[in-house]
């Protein structure tokens, strides 16, 4: 038998729905309804529509392999134009299907999603069409009873419709030829099924990712959460896992959850003796200490988990159960509920790990945040994160607690490795970005709060410092590293080597000095107390969540270069990190091509696997049989996200040789795929490497939604596990991301859906005219709000309806990968679209009533992508022009509130967050309002109020100002400033400019005044972009004291070009009143003595200042004559008056002093020139051309008095 899956769809809780219209099945999506009520809203269609456009297409065979398949009967295409003729027919993308050879019978099957009501059948035959044939359906797929009999075609191309005597209900339909016009194979153009279909409704344990050990339903009915509802805790260590539910059904829901006493009809036990391991086969195991049960009914929850870890995953299954819509950023008109379940589950492996790389282009910490909330939903427990790369260190290190001799300033790692990142101009290739790797680092502070938050949510955060290679990272910034048989060495004139494409993948650390091996003790002491500072905060048992590994990295040494000892230095740096890691009472991991090392490591070592064969590797399997090792599994076939999860898609293909698809993700068996047994291994791991990948969008489009397959495969026991069956499953997933806010990608393998709900409208303001927000649609991958259609009905208590008008909002479409102009990859380009508000506009009436006016808005949503639409109802109160009360199901009560209390007035100003500085790159993308909000403790949300000024030009680099202004309702007005700086592009042309410096010019300022000498200057580079925060003053002013006084600003871009300017600043004397009779100063005016032949200028070096005028150097006149080539004395006189009067004058010899000519044989000739006095400034360098006047030999030298 041939079975192909056409888009086979599966809906959950669809209920009457209604067919609409007659639609291609390509990208089709279900669509949901998850309002318990939905019952009361359906109504039936009665307009038929082609169902084979929904359907599981399967056939007897297929004539040719690739091509004229089963599936192209059901793509509701009309017969080409000759569809007899030969050439036509056989066409290589002719869209029919060509059955089997050989005596028959050839049948086409259908499978629908739900119950069909069919009322005829129309075939359109292929030029060997069949001349006996009939219809007919079944209960199951493999037993048939007829329908229509003795059907038959006569001629090429012809349409033959079968009408049915009555409506047939069924979930399965066939054609099955018994003859056929001649000895080709039988062909159909098109098989339609007219009619219409009513969703089956999907068993919600059917929602659990990864799918649980045992679950069964259970009579009893529903457990709805309330208002009243509590939470029990038999053991405080439980406390986190009732967190997790409380923050996810408080937004979506409402819901409160306060911990209370036994009478609460939530509760969870811990039960250190639980067991499941009953429901596991002899031949796979589990991780005991996770096992949790879960037993409901209509009026409790019962939560039996083993350890605090194993309630938090009971939690995330309870959210589960909720729904996908359980996670929604608004309040939700239904009552949240789960159905009467038992579930007994536990881990198959005790490692489920995400590699995250900041190192080559940086996550900050409330990136890495959104990733372990989305991690502990899927029961993911392990963060292991990669902190060290060539290009890159991520980590605050502090010098406290340094080993005795240790001189290392740590602290460089943070200011110049942080700063470093993937270049995207190499390697260059289709799949780069068109910016480098983004820089920063986590602070101290900012990893010990991730570790808290992530062990809050059941997962433990593992560090990787890898080495001896790719190590560059750490090598750039600490100076002491580069020592013995380091590599590269640092370029001539610097101390630390730069990150370039000559030395990126080609470093190692001094594996023969014990300076690297004191560093790296140092490390990772401050990280090991940074993890238990966060396990302290949180709210788990540290004997859990502490994972007693670390990562000392081991890959690829030298790769594309380097020495002939790599051998000899990974077993000399993996050897003795190795001890050093047992020292501290953990565990190393290594990647597997590390093992050369394998008899230097210490026994009981965990390997890495990415590459190559495990079960062959002779050094992975001798790790595991003969040194007690285990391994975690991370083939890049199966686990490595770089790799592009969808061909439509430009990006990294090496490992799968095409995409790494979600299936190649799930169907594979890691112990299998080791070649060891199942308490060898450790666990699985997925690896985000950020080689390509620019921002948390980009990354998410390549984990979501492999990482929810990878869970299943950690988590879920290898014989329970089915794809097709995930593939179901994971629908529900793209609803919970879409909630959630996370991007992923629309992978053509999953039957997406879309999915309706009604919001608590009660919970907002109403918009102008009586708009209000009363649902929202969810659909991965639409492009436009066309093709969403809804219509919304009110009833009111008399049973009167009102159609509403209804308006829908969607901030972002989805949007297609794209390139620029040069080939490479666009940043943020790829993401998914935004959650489709559903605005209608509210009966005036009802709205303005005195009296509560109760009625029911009606809602049925469409999709252009499926012409099946959903149903839903919701109740809503309204009084007095506002919005009482909206629920979906029975009313729930409403308690009074007490009058509120005049507000206090509103004195606080709003707050606007996300303004920062921000560099960018020459010709990206920005608006400048993303990742900006601001709030307001009395109005809440301002962000759309926010208002800016000032524009950047990305195509031309340089500095933009910014100014983000939001006002409150009482008139609070915040303004922040942000500057822009956009990159010049790397041309590949060595930067040889240097900085500008603005804003230095001199100034004159009054005695007494407040100066700050950086105020208003500014510094610029035509590549490194604005660097005003690295300018340098050196000198100082007292304002105190009236005065010249120079300051002298310096500034360097990355290339070292050096751009300095000097500034006089003078402090002008208070007016007393008293008359000026004091004269100025004549400075720099001292006697000197030059060599013959030597050039000098009088000016040079002399000031005036007056003690209320100041800075007189202008108003300087002079006399004297000077005959450089002739010794003697000379002298001249220089001569200032203020403006009242007082004049200053200052008689200044020159001396002329004949050459020695006179050396000892041998001896090198000297550089000549005398020093100015007072100055230290050579005469020749001094000299100036202006002012010479030359007579004969002799250089006449008048100084003139200038404008003042």
């Amino acid at each position: 038998m041939m079975s192909i899956r056409r888009s086979a769809i599966r809906f959950a809780s669809i209920v009457g729905a209604v067919a609409m219209a007659l639609m291609p099945a390509s990208g089709a999506l279900a669509i949901e309804n998850t309002d318990a009520s939905a019952n009361q809203a359906a109504t039936q269609a009665a307009t038929p529509f082609n169902l084979a456009t929904l359907a599981t297409v399967t056939a007897s065979g297929q004539e040719v392999s690739g091509r004229f398949g089963p599936a192209l009967a059901a793509d509701n295409k009309e017969l080409p134009a000759n569809a007899t003729n030969p050439s036509v027919h056989n066409a290589t993308d002719a869209s029919r299907w060509s059955a089997d050879g050989g005596s028959g019978p050839w049948w086409l099957a259908y499978e629908f999603p739900g119950k069909a009501t069919i009322t005829s059948i129309n075939i359109g035959w292929g030029n060997t069409y069949a001349t006996d044939y009939s219809i007919q359906t079944s209960t199951d797929g493999q037993n048939w009873t007829d329908v229509k009999t003795g059907l038959k075609a006569s001629a090429k191309a012809q349409w033959v419709e079968t009408k049915l005597d009555q409506p047939l209900v069924t979930s399965h339909i066939r054609m099955t030829a018994k003859a056929k016009s001649q000895n080709y194979s039988l062909s159909v153009w098109e098989m339609r099924v007219m009619g219409t279909i009513t969703a089956e409704q999907t068993d919600p344990l059917s929602r659990l990712t990864p799918k649980p050990l045992y679950s069964q339903n259970r009579s009893g009915g529903t457990f709805t959460f309330t208002d009243d509802t509590c939470v029990y805790l038999k053991d405080d260590s439980l406390k986190a896992a009732a967190d997790v539910l409380r923050e996810s059904l408080g937004e979506s829901y409402g819901l409160k959850l306060p911990i209370g006493d036994s009478k609460c009809a939530v509760s969870f036990e811990l039960d250190k003796n639980l067991d499941v391991s009953d429901k596991v086969s002899d031949t796979q195991s589990i991780s005991k200490d996770e096992s949790y049960t879960i037993t409901t009914s209509k009026s409790v929850i019962s939560v039996k988990a083993r350890s605090a870890t194993a309630g938090i995953w009971a939690a995330q299954s309870l959210i589960q159960l909720v729904g996908p819509w359980a996670n929604s950023t608004v309040k939700l008109a239904a009552q949240a509920s789960v159905p009467s379940v038992r579930i007994e589950d536990a881990p198959r492996y005790q490692w489920r790990g995400l590699l995250l790389d900041p190192a080559r282009s940086f996550y900050t910490a409330d990136e890495v945040k959104t990733m372990i909330d989305v991690m502990s939903a899927y029961k993911m427990n392990t963060l292991h994160i990669h902190l060290t790369d060539d290009e890159g260190a991520r980590i605050e290190i502090t010098n406290e607690g340094r080993a005795a001799g240790d001189t290392t300033d740590y602290t460089k790692l943070a200011e110049k490795s942080s700063k470093l990142g993937y270049p995207s101009a190499y390697p260059n290739n289709a799949w780069s970005p068109a910016i480098d790797g983004l820089p920063g680092y986590y602070t101290q502070a900012q990893f010990t709060d991730l570790v808290t938050y992530a062990a809050d949510r059941g997962i433990a955060i593992v560090p990787e410092i890898d080495g001896p290679g790719h190590s560059l990272g750490l090598l750039h910034g600490l100076k002491e590293l580069n020592v013995g048989n380091s590599n590269p060495k640092p370029a001539a004139g610097k101390d630390t080597p730069d990150l370039t494409k000559e030395t990126q993948g080609r470093s190692s650390l001094a594996t023969d000095s014990e300076i690297t091996y004191t560093v790296l003790g140092h490390i990772m002491d401050q990280l090991d107390s940074m993890i238990d500072k966060g396990i302290a905060a949180s709210s788990m048992p540290s004997s859990e969540i502490k994972r007693q590994y670390f990562h000392m990295g081991g890959d690829e040494l030298f790769l594309g270069g380097g020495t002939g000892d790599k051998v000899q230095r990974e077993q000399q740096y993996l050897g003795r990190v190795g001890d050093m890691i047992k020292k501290d009472n953990k565990t190393a991991i290594v990647w597997n091509d590390g093992l050369a090392a394998v008899d230097q490591i210490p026994e009981g070592s965990v390997v890495q696997h990415w590459t190559g064969n495990a079960a062959t590797s002779a050094n992975i399997q001798k790790l595991l049989n003969q040194r007690n090792g285990k391994i975690i599994m991370s083939p890049a076939t199966n686990a490595y996200f770089p790799q592009k999860p969808g061909n439509e898609l430009t990006g990294v293909s090496w490992a799968c040789s095409g995409a790494c698809t979600t299936s190649n993700f799930y169907n594979w068996n890691p112990t299998t795929q080791a070649g060891t047994t199942e308490e060898k291994v450790l666990g699985v791991e997925d690896a985000l490497w950020s080689e390509h990948l620019r921002s948390l969008n980009d990354a998410e489009l390549l984990m979501y939604t492999r990482l929810m397959a990878t869970a299943e495969v950690g988590w879920t026991q290898q014989d329970r596990r089915d794809y097709a069956d995930w593939v179901k499953r994971a629908s529900d997933i793209g609803i919970d991301l879409m909630n959630r806010g996370n991007n992923f990608h629309k992978a053509s393998e999953i039957s997406w859906k879309g999915s309706y709900v009604a919001v608590d409208s009660a919970a907002q303001k109403l918009a102008d005219g009586g708009k209000a927000v009363i649902g929202r649609y969810a659909e991965p991958g639409l492009t436009s709000t066309d093709g969403v259609h809804v219509t919304a009905t009110y009833t009111k208590k008399d049973g009167t309806t009102v159609d509403l008008p209804v308006e829908l909002a969607m901030k972002t479409a989805f949007g297609a990968q794209s390139k620029d102009a040069n080939g490479k990859l666009i940043v943020n380009s790829a993401h998914m679209n935004s959650i489709v508000d559903v605005i209608a506009t509210l009966p005036a009436d009802a709205l303005a009533s005195a009296d509560e006016a109760v009625g029911t808005i009606d809602v049925t949503v469409s999709s252009d992508s499926y012409p099946i639409p959903s149903a839903s109802a919701m109740s809503i109160a309204t009084k007095g022009g506002r919005i009482v009360q909206a629920w979906v199901g029975e009313r729930p009560p409403i308690e009074t509130p007490d009058p509120e209390p005049e507000p206090d007035p509103d004195t606080t100003k709003p707050v606007i967050k996300g303004a920062d500085n921000v560099t960018i790159d020459q010709g990206v993308s920005f608006n400048p309002l993303d990742g900006v909000t601001a709030t307001d403790d009395v109005d809440g949300d301002l962000t759309k109020s926010i208002k800016v000024s000032g524009s950047v030009d990305t195509s031309k680099p340089g500095a933009y100002k910014l100014t983000y202004s939001v006002s409150d309702k009482a008139g609070k007005t915040t303004t922040v400033t942000r500057t822009v700086t956009v990159k010049a592009k790397d041309t590949g042309k060595k930067d040889t400019v240097a900085p500008v410096i603005k804003g230095a010019g001199d100034v004159t300022i009054d005695q007494d005044v407040s100066f700050n000498p950086l105020d208003g200057v500014t510094a610029t580079d035509d590549v490194d972009g604005d660097l005003t925060t690295s300018i340098t003053v050196d000198g100082s002013v007292d304002t105190s004291k009236p005065g010249a006084y120079e300051l002298t600003y310096s500034v360097s871009d990355k290339a070292g070009n050096t751009a300095s300017v000097t500034r006089t600043v003078t402090v002008k004397a208070k007016d007393t009143g008293k008359k000026d009779t004091v004269a100025p100063v004549i400075k720099g005016a001292d006697n000197v003595t030059i060599l013959v032949g030597a050039k000098f200028d009088p000016r040079a070096g002399v000031t005036a200042y007056d003690d209320v005028d100041g800075d007189v150097t202008t108003r300087i006149s002079g006399y004297g004559r000077l005959d450089v080539n002739t010794p003697g004395t000379y002298t001249f006189t220089y001569r200032v008056s203020d403006k009242a009067g007082n004049i200053a004058t200052v008689v200044r010899t020159v001396t002329v002093k004949a050459k020695d000519t006179g050396k000892e044989p041998g001896e090198p000739k000297k550089e000549t020139g005398d020093k100015l006095s007072n100055t230290g400034v050579s005469v020749a360098a001094m000299a100036a051309a202006a002012g010479l006047l030359v007579v004969g030999g002799a250089a006449v030298m008048v100084l003139r008095k200038r404008r003042a």
